[in-house]
């Protein structure tokens, strides 16, 4: 099921790129995540025989490292767009600070939150690669 993921990832970064309702910095960064771990994703399956022993091969250590380095770019995409998404959300929490509609308010923090923990998550598995750690590589 994994060798073929990187085809669903190369779909949704044309489908990012075809939107019209984005907010052209989000798309942008969201067609940079998805082509990012669609290329991790067909770089790791070029890998897949040298890595379950079937064929051994040179080239597989540089492909695995250029798999690595597509991941982060997607992973720095991604933390990117959500430090952009919460920092939109505080202005526009700001702007309606004066109104009283209380349903809106509530639904922005939830937002907010989801937000921060996604950015989180990124800068976990991001310290871990960086600081040389073996993190599995989460393509969500």
């Amino acid at each position: 099921m994994r060798l073929g993921k990187f085809v669903e990832h190369f779909k949704a970064a044309a489908i990012a790129a075809d939107s019209k309702s984005m907010d052209p910095i989000l798309k942008y960064l969201a067609v940079g995540r998805q082509l990012g771990y669609g290329f991790y994703l067909t770089f790791d399956a070029m890998t897949y025989l040298d890595t379950v022993g079937i064929r051994k091969f040179e080239g597989a250590a540089r492909l695995q490292k250029e798999a690595y380095r597509a991941w982060l770019a997607g992973l720095l995409c991604n933390v990117i767009a959500g430090v952009y998404q919460l920092y939109n959300l505080q202005i526009a929490a700001r702007k309606s600070s004066e109104s009283a509609d209380a349903e809106k308010a509530v639904e922005r923090k939830k937002l907010e939150k989801c937000v921060q923990a996604e950015i989180w998550s990124d800068g976990v598995l991001l310290t871990f690669r960086l600081a040389g750690r073996e993190a599995p590589p989460s393509c969500s």
